[in-house]
């Protein structure tokens, strides 16, 4: 077995014009031209939710890895599919069932433990009719994409919910764990980033779903590494990753291998190695080596947790906090520039004032009471925290209700959105964001901090 050297290669940049590059499709033609292999869209199991089973005819039951009209990725356990073979594909749908003749293409070993996963690619020998299947217009529309922001400060909003049974403050624990995440995030600013495009972006953000999704179990440290390296392995064309421990597995025979180093966090946290096995003559992108380098800030997250809360001992993990009724949380905004954040109770702009307090706790004694006169807007959001460095939408749905408004504070900010209550002699009115994804629910604008109003 050959060994690679651990530094990603640089990549030619791309036409803008040209599609992206993909990993040879499921269905197909092995001889065919880069752009010939991308002539059938591959579906993922959610977009493909009508069909409920898959099996092989005279064969073990397969796991769906993605579909399209001509051909089908797979996972078998304890059995190889040989390519050069012809195989029948059974398709359960709601409603009907579907046989496709099919040739194996290729099949690859993925993982050995703790039994052998084989990954193999059939060509369909006629075009399948999703129509058949009780599924009218084909797959479902492709959900949209993941924005890489959004999911960070998702993901930090989870961070800081986790119990560590270590002895570390959890500022100082929480801030080293953000720094890998920022870490994982500043890929997409690399120049190699940059080029990798929005098949990164969407694929890092994704990622950082993942993560999220997986602490929300309440993992053990070494099984949300393992959970890490799995995901990766769904994206890159890669035989195995793992920790390149000294008592690993030995490689899988045929395979062309990299190290990745894991950054230390904190205290001696993270570091060690993460083997990627390639099949021989494999040839990845740099979308797959770039998602392997962001990759290793999380596996480092992982193991930091780890030595804060022991490998072994499953994540405490808070559920998030639910607001009384009535109580929102806030953001307000003086005209002299200052921010303040808390949590407000029934609030009613004819009072010409809003009550802030730290906690949602009624008590004369937490309250504050600002009046209108010293306010620009009072922002009610989702998280006080936020995402600075997200890029809303400025965008307006045409089906969104109210009237589409353009508002312009005195101090130069501009906010676009729509109203339902807009009145000319009130001391101000509400606004929905036009980016639904905004941390902003809605917005309270204070009338006479406005400079100038435009209904679009």
């Amino acid at each position: 077995m050959s060994r690679r050297s651990a530094a990603l290669p640089p990549a030619a940049p791309q036409d803008a014009a040209a599609p992206a590059q993909t990993d040879d499709a499921a269905g197909s033609n092995p001889k065919a031209s880069g752009a010939e292999r991308r002539a059938h869209r591959r579906h993922t199991v959610s977009e493909v939710g009508f069909i409920t089973k898959v099996r092989l005819k005279y064969g073990p039951a397969v796991t769906l890895i993605d579909l399209s009209t001509g051909g089908i990725q797979v996972e078998t356990i304890n059995f190889r599919l040989q390519p050069g073979s012809v195989a029948v594909v059974e398709l359960v749908g709601r409603d009907a069932e579907v046989s496709m003749p099919a040739q194996v293409l290729r099949c690859q070993l993925v993982s050995l433990l703790p039994e052998p996963v084989y990954r193999g690619a059939l060509v369909f020998k006629r075009s399948l009719d999703f129509a058949a299947l009780g599924q009218e217009g084909g797959p479902a529309v492709a959900p949209p994409e993941l924005n890489p922001a959004l999911e960070q400060a998702s993901l930090n909003r989870v961070l800081k919910r986790v119990l560590l049974s270590g002895a570390e403050p959890t500022d100082a624990a929480l801030k080293t764990l953000a720094s890998a995440v920022a870490a994982a995030f500043a890929t997409l600013d690399t120049p190699a980033g940059k080029r990798a495009g929005s098949a990164l972006s969407g694929e890092l953000a994704a990622l950082f779903r993942a993560v999220a999704d997986a602490i929300e179990q309440q993992p053990t440290p070494r099984t949300l590494v393992t959970a890490i390296e799995e995901h990766l392995r769904q994206v890159v064309p890669a035989r195995a990753i793992r920790m390149a421990d000294a008592d690993g597995p030995m490689p899988i025979p045929g395979s062309e291998a990299i190290l990745l180093s894991v950054p230390e966090l904190g205290s001696g946290g993270g570091g060690g190695r993460v083997a990627v096995e390639f099949a021989d003559g494999c040839e990845p992108l740099e979308l797959h080596f770039q998602l392997l380098k962001a990759g290793m800030p999380l596996v480092a997250l992982a193991r930091e947790l780890g030595r804060l809360n022991g490998f072994e001992r499953p994540l405490g993990v808070q559920k998030p906090q639910k607001l009384p009724a009535g109580w929102s949380r806030i953001v307000v905004r003086y005209n002299s520039g200052d921010v303040h954040k808390g949590f407000t109770h029934n609030f009613l702009p004819t009072k010409g004032f809003v009550h802030l307090m730290p906690e949602p706790v009624v008590s004369p004694d937490n309250r504050v009471a600002v009046p209108f006169t010293d306010l620009k807007a009072i922002f009610f959001v989702k998280d006080h925290d936020g995402n600075p460095a997200y890029d809303e939408d400025r965008r307006i749905d045409p089906a969104t209700r109210g009237r589409k408004v353009a508002v312009r504070f005195r101090d130069g900010e501009e906010l676009v959105g729509t109203t339902v209550n807009y009145s000319s002699g009130a001391p101000g009115f509400f606004v929905q964001p036009a980016d639904p994804q905004s941390n902003n629910e809605r917005i309270f604008v204070v009338a006479r901090a406005i400079g100038a109003l435009k209904f679009l």
